[in-house]
């Protein structure tokens, strides 16, 4: 075992060397470096029985396996500079993050504290944390998102109402509305203006009937009533025609709710936990957010709805997800990994990751303060980046990364619709026959009183 590296370090041949020339830079003789670590399975991955051992809680240097991005990225910088090493895990088990009073945790405290050389990571890149350590050279990016479970595949029982948008119906409700105001006019022009509800009421039917397929009621005599009639005609056609063919597929589709699109969605659903790391840049981040949806978010999760994620168990949280419908925040790249792992063990893709992202990421290796090594972990890290190495690392055994990546919201249905799929219908039916059955009654009730009243002035 060489000498520790701190004593390496104060050699003024080798701080020359390193000033000269940090990318050809070698250690004649090997040093011994002590490294701090946690596992974060997406980049570095340590076995849980190493991580809970003796030694390793007390906090003692040894040498564990680790495998990994990360562990490559280790070896190469071992090999190309000469140093042997041996790992610690923080008492905390965090990546580190200040408290009120000044204080860091985690990975970030051993390193500032200079109870280790260096720290593995990776680390979100943060002004904070710039203050007190020196950060590498970034050689990943990433951003957050919500991981959700996807909803039950369905019939939407008011896919009737979904051939148009909203924005299409108010149109059409408008045109109607105008058209049937013109005619109204246009009849006022010729006729004594008698019995006014009853002559409005009479246009509106007429020019319902044409999107119904229906046919008007009377010849068309008056030369203004033709064009108005016949425009309409043929608008109406040709919603009707665009109408039922989109019916007509949607009849064929199934329905995959994915709720959650947005932080405000995430703020919205309240009876849904929200999953996340503690004591980390992120966590870090939200707290420091002065207003906005990130704040809200953030303040319903300290009421009461955040839930502390640990990554060395990070895999035993994925039920809640799936069974209870929390939604985990996390980087995208780790949920598009889990997303391949789910898929080669169960064939199926159950989760999906949220439109909106925020807190893009840049992420480093941390080095001590005005560490004189860091200009030579700089030069060599840049030649893994422009490699694309690390990319490659990160994905090439995810065999089905692209399985669940963009999972469908729609899939073909083939079964018979039952009563279950158009329920809506049959409430729409219900309810129209319902007001149609009050309003006859009514015309019935006054119709009944008017002869009685007739009857009285005979006498």
């Amino acid at each position: 075992m060489g000498r520790p590296l701190r004593e390496v370090l104060k050699d003024p041949n080798i701080l020359e060397a390193l000033r000269k020339d940090p990318e050809g830079f070698v250690f004649k003789e090997a040093p011994s470096v002590v490294i701090t670590m946690v596992s974060w399975p997406t980049h570095t991955q340590l076995r849980l029985e190493d991580m809970n051992s003796a030694v390793v809680l007390a906090g003692i240097p040894t040498n564990f396996p680790i495998a990994g991005p990360m562990s490559y990225v280790l070896e190469i910088l071992s090999t190309t500079l000469n140093f042997t090493y041996k790992q610690v895990v923080p008492p905390d088990v965090s990546w580190g993050v200040r408290s009120p009073n000044g204080t860091w945790s985690g990975m970030v405290r051993q390193v500032l504290e200079k109870e280790v050389d260096m720290a593995l990571g990776p680390f979100q890149v943060i002004e904070s944390r710039n203050q007190v350590i020196d950060f590498s050279t970034p050689f990943f990016f990433d951003t957050l998102s919500f991981m959700v479970a996807r909803g039950s595949d369905k019939i939407d029982p008011w896919g009737f109402l979904m051939p148009f948008n909203p924005n299409v119906w108010g149109a059409f409700f408008l045109c109607l509305l105008a058209i049937c105001l013109a005619h109204f006019a246009c009849d006022l022009t010729q006729n004594p203006p008698t019995n006014l509800a009853h002559r409005f009421g009479s246009v509106v039917m007429d020019y319902i009937r044409p999107p119904m397929n229906q046919a008007i009621r009377k010849k068309v005599t008056k030369n203004w009533h033709r064009p108005l009639l016949g425009s309409w005609t043929i608008l109406a056609l040709l919603l009707n025609f665009s109408y039922e063919g989109n019916l007509r597929s949607l009849m064929a589709l199934r329905y995959i709710p994915h709720p959650i699109q947005t932080v405000r969605d995430a703020i919205e659903a309240t009876n849904r936990k929200l999953i996340i790391e503690h004591r980390t840049s992120f966590t870090d981040i939200l707290g420091r957010i002065p207003s906005g949806d990130l704040r809200n978010l953030d303040d319903q999760g300290k009421a009461g709805r955040y839930v502390d994620l640990k990554m060395r168990d990070f895999m035993s949280y994925y039920p809640l997800v799936r069974d209870k419908g929390s939604i985990q925040i996390f980087d995208v790249t780790t949920s598009l990994l889990y997303f391949s792992e789910y898929f080669s063990m169960t064939g199926r893709c159950d989760f999906y990751i949220a439109k909106e992202k925020f807190i893009p990421t840049m992420y480093a290796m941390v080095n001590q303060k005005n560490s004189p090594l860091t200009p030579a972990i700089n030069a060599r890290i840049r030649r893994i980046v422009e490699s694309g190495l690390y990319n490659y690392w990160v994905f090439r055994n995810s065999n089905n990364i692209t399985a669940c990546a963009n999972p469908p919201m729609t899939i073909v249905l083939m079964d018979p619709i039952g009563i279950g799929s158009i329920w809506g219908l049959a409430v729409i039916w219900t309810a129209g026959m319902t007001v149609a059955a009050i309003a006859f009654t009514g015309e019935m009730a006054v119709a009944w009183l008017n002869r009685d009243s007739r009857s009285e002035d005979t006498k």
